[in-house]
């Protein structure tokens, strides 16, 4: 590693200079009130749909909905592996059972 420790504070350095530079640029091209404004509306507007999702949850028909399709995903994820395991097992079986599947009536 002391071989390779001045490449990597030379890579150090260099990330140092990148981040200073995109730092000025982005002070220069920027309105600081602006994007205060804008992160507090976000911050708003974050809160009020994490409350509605909170009262949603809350509500037994929203829990009921929530309860048929995670059950009706499981249904059909449950199927879905079935059909592929078998898919799966039949295209690794030996030939000559496959042979034997597709002959016998």
């Amino acid at each position: 590693m002391s071989e390779s420790q001045p490449l990597w504070d030379e890579v150090a350095r260099n990330f140092e200079s990148l981040a200073h530079r995109l730092e000025a640029r982005y002070d220069e091209n920027v309105d600081r009130a602006e994007l205060d404004r804008t992160m507090q509306t976000f911050g708003e507007t974050l809160h009020q749909s994490l409350s509605a999702i909170g009262d949603a949850a809350r509500d037994p028909a929203v829990r009921d909905d929530v309860d048929r399709l995670t059950t009706s995903l499981g249904d059909a994820l449950a199927k879905t592996v079935t059909a592929i395991g078998k898919d799966v097992r039949e295209a690794l079986a030996p030939r000559t059972d496959r042979h034997r599947e597709i002959d016998s009536p």
